[in-house]
Formats: structure tokens, sequence, C-alpha cells
């Protein structure tokens, strides 16, 4: 990388990534950077966008109270969470990566696979070929 970016996305797939992730992204990140930690909240084809579900609902929330803990311990960085609902989070994501500008996503790769991940592939996987920025990506050790 030329420059040390200056708006990172972290992408948080569950609340107990948050920490590593975030550090992470202040250790690579130019002074003053804008950090957005985003949880893309993955809803079923047969349930409407909107509907409310405690089920689908309760990971965002956790991710929301994560973040917001980190941003108020580590106050000289600017760290914002957003939270979306989509059928497929790799889209999400590089949709959100392409709107906002964003010059580095940092994310987790879970050795852990869902049915949704064996049928239509990884969100790393898709954000390899969709990503319209740099990735950088935390693999945990196999156990």
């Amino acid at each position: 990388m030329k420059k040390a970016p200056k708006k990172i996305l972290v992408s948080l797939k569950q609340a107990s990534d948050a920490g590593e992730l975030i550090n992470l992204a202040r250790h690579v990140a130019a002074p003053g950077a804008r950090i957005t930690a985003l949880h893309v909240v993955e809803v079923p084809a047969a349930t409407p966008l909107g509907a409310e579900d405690r089920a689908l609902d309760a990971p965002a929330e956790a991710v929301e109270r994560a973040v917001k803990k980190l941003a108020r311990k580590h106050r000289g960085v600017k760290i914002a969470v957003r939270l979306l609902r989509a059928r497929h989070a790799g889209k999400a994501i590089a949709d959100e990566l392409k709107e906002g500008k964003f010059d580095l996503a940092v994310m987790s790769y879970h050795h852990k696979r869902s049915l949704a991940e064996l049928l239509l592939g990884t969100t790393a996987s898709y954000l390899a070929k969709h990503a319209p920025c740099r990735l950088l990506m935390s693999v945990p050790p196999r156990r």
C-alpha cells in the first residue's frame, strides 16, 4: 500500500471479533483516519428485509454494543458503527465499500461454514472478487 488508509471499513460478523479487527484497522490507519464498523444481518429470502426478528437482530445489537464500547475506549480515533440488512453480506459490503469510497476493508475469515456459504460461497471469496479497494483479512489458525 503506497500510503496509509484514511477511510477504513471493518466488517464484523460477530461481536467477539470487534476488538481484534478494530485494533488491526487502527494499526494500519493514517493519522486522523475514520473507521466504520459494519455488521450485515443476512435475511433469508422468505423473510421481508424490514421484518422484526429478535433472533436475526440479536447479533447486530451485540456488535453495536461492542463497537460503541471500543469507541469510548479509543477516544482519539473516529469509530462509527453501521448495521445493514441484506440477502447477501458480500454484495452488501461491496456496495458499501463503493458508495463510501473506502480505502481499505478489514475482515476476518471463519473456518466454520454454514449451509448458505457452502451453496453460495463465502463473503470473503465474494469480496476478493468484487471489492473496489484493498482487503486486509485476519485468518485464525485452524484448531
